[in-house]
């Protein structure tokens, strides 16, 4: 059984061809599959074949995680639900995006053995992080990056990013373009398509479809009305109808009294997109970083093989006209029908010079066959984590699995891997103990145990050796300083001087039980932040 976390809303589902490709796959292979979402039980199922399961309504604004206990309550949902629906077994699971990782690193933790694959859409660029939940999110993410079998990017441009923003190493990665499954060809003349979806037959077509915004370039749209060649039409095919962004409520308002631009009202099924692609004679896909949140700078900036448009456009036999990107500059040295422009009159010249679309049927099969199919990547990802698989049983409830750590790059990120840890051991070793007394009680190891909240089992606590101020509480609990003989367990809180205070204890009492809140891992001090 093979679980899959996607840390959006059910209908993105069938918008995003990577998750379609991956369920083909896993189709293909007779895989068992688990699919968990967000949103709730009555959204219909839209994985024929597969279980999908929701989570339910789980904020993420800016899709970002801002607190540990977001992912605790995560990691206690998906276990309900899983239980819920009599799922018992799985022997790996699939993570997409850095949100996705920070949401389900509660749960993972539970799971010490079980192999992890990690499918990025979006990168998380360390020095573009701003608020703090964005920096919690990525410290999370890069948790569940430090123990992962492999990963799934879309080119080698931005695997190398990814590896220079996360613990990850390019031998871990797997490429493969966001790109429908097959390059095919409808039985209908692009006269027949263009009457079937309302579209003139007497212009050259550009076809632009997507969200009209500033990644977009939307000051570009304007221009380039100017420098279309008097056979041209540009047609925007938008989803936006109805933009908050009073630039681009502007820019419509102007762009729909421009003689060369004509907007479509229809909506197209994502099952019809590359039958009305291919009514044009030629697409337009520009991108650029605004920075207005994480995933909107470089991710633009370097979008790549990550742009469904860019490849639909192939996949649907025309020429594109793209912004003077890397990737693009370098795939046109390759396949003529890829045509960067730096400055918006030059499209003039692109198009001008642009024989008919079937002369690019050849090219744009190439291309899609060389660089743009996503299954040979994908399959040799899904080779790689299966042959890792490893049966767990679904836990009864959401704490707790000791194991060992592994770091992590930072002390930062040290800092917070070892926190979640922690409690998760502590709560492990302490399921038997009654009353536990703390020996050598630090002021962060003191700060640490307040912040793991109510203890489910523990019923007196009590503090020896102590070096920190006076504590009312700790653990929910009243803290006692007589420690008598009814004590189950002693636990050495620091990481530094264990050798030292477990040979006191042993000195003072007869046979005691000693317990190592640092056990694992490695040398301290730790970050008191």
């Amino acid at each position: 059984m093979l679980l899959i976390v996607f840390p959006y809303y059910h209908f993105l589902i069938d918008l995003l061809p990577p998750v379609q490709t991956l369920l083909h796959q896993l189709r293909a292979r007779k895989e068992e599959c688990v699919l968990v979402c967000l949103g709730e039980e009555d959204c219909p199922s839209v994985t024929p074949g597969y279980t999908t399961l929701f989570v339910g309504d789980v904020n993420l604004p800016h899709f970002c995680v801002s607190s540990e206990k977001e992912c605790e309550d995560y990691s206690a949902k998906l276990h309900e639900v899983l239980a819920a629906h009599s799922i018992t077994q799985f022997d790996a699971v699939i993570v997409f995006d850095p949100h996705g990782a920070a949401l389900a690193c509660s749960f993972l933790q539970q799971y010490p053995d079980l192999p992890i694959g990690f499918i990025s859409l979006e990168i998380m660029f360390t020095e573009e992080l701003l608020l703090p939940e964005e920096h919690m999110t990525k410290r999370l993410q890069d948790m569940v990056l430090s123990r992962i079998t492999c990963a799934l990017v879309q080119d080698k441009e931005r695997g190398i990013l990814l590896v220079e923003n996360s613990p990850l190493s390019t031998t871990q990665l797997y490429y493969s373009p966001v790109a429908p499954v097959a390059y095919t060809h409808t039985h209908l003349s692009q006269a027949e398509l263009r009457t079937k979806y309302g579209l003139p037959l007497d212009k050259r077509l550009l076809l632009y479809s997507g969200a009209l915004s500033e990644l977009s370039r939307l000051e570009w749209f304007l221009e380039l009305t100017h420098y279309l060649p008097l056979n041209y039409l540009l047609v925007l095919t938008i989803w936006n109808k109805k933009p908050n962004s009073l630039a681009v409520q502007r820019a419509y308002k102007m762009l729909s009294r421009r003689e060369n631009v004509h907007f479509t009202e229809e909506i197209i099924p994502s099952v019809d997109y590359l039958d009305y692609c291919r009514s044009f004679d030629a697409g337009l896909a520009l991108f650029r970083g605004t920075y207005v949140g994480w995933n909107f700078g470089k991710n633009m900036d370097f979008i790549g093989l990550a742009s469904g448009k860019f490849s639909s456009y192939i996949c649907s036999g025309l020429p594109v006209i793209t912004s003077n990107q890397s990737v693009y500059r370098n795939l046109s040295k390759q396949y003529s029908c890829v045509l960067p422009i730096a400055e918006p009159e030059e499209i003039f010249q692109r198009l001008n010079a642009l024989p008919n679309k079937e002369e690019y049927k050849d090219e744009t099969s190439r291309m899609y066959s060389e660089v743009l199919d996503p299954e040979p990547g994908l399959i040799a990802f899904l080779d790689e984590l299966l042959s890792k698989r490893t049966s767990c049983e679904l836990r009864k409830q959401v704490a707790l699995q000791s194991k060992t750590v592994t770091p992590v790059l930072s002390r930062e990120a040290l800092c917070v891997h070892s926190y979640i840890q922690l409690k998760l051991d502590f709560w492990e070793m302490t399921e038997s103990i009654s009353n536990l007394a703390v020996v050598g009680a630090g002021k962060h190891t003191c700060w640490l145990l307040q912040q793991f909240g109510n203890h489910p089992f523990l019923r007196k606590i009590s503090i020896i050796l102590d070096d920190s101020p006076q504590l009312d509480s700790i653990c929910g609990l009243p803290v006692s300083k007589e420690t008598g003989n009814d004590v189950d367990a002693f636990l050495l809180s620091s990481d530094t001087i264990c050798d030292a205070l477990r040979g006191t204890v042993q000195q003072r009492y007869h046979n005691p039980h000693i317990l190592e809140l640092y056990d694992g891992l490695p040398p301290g001090p730790y970050l008191k932040s």
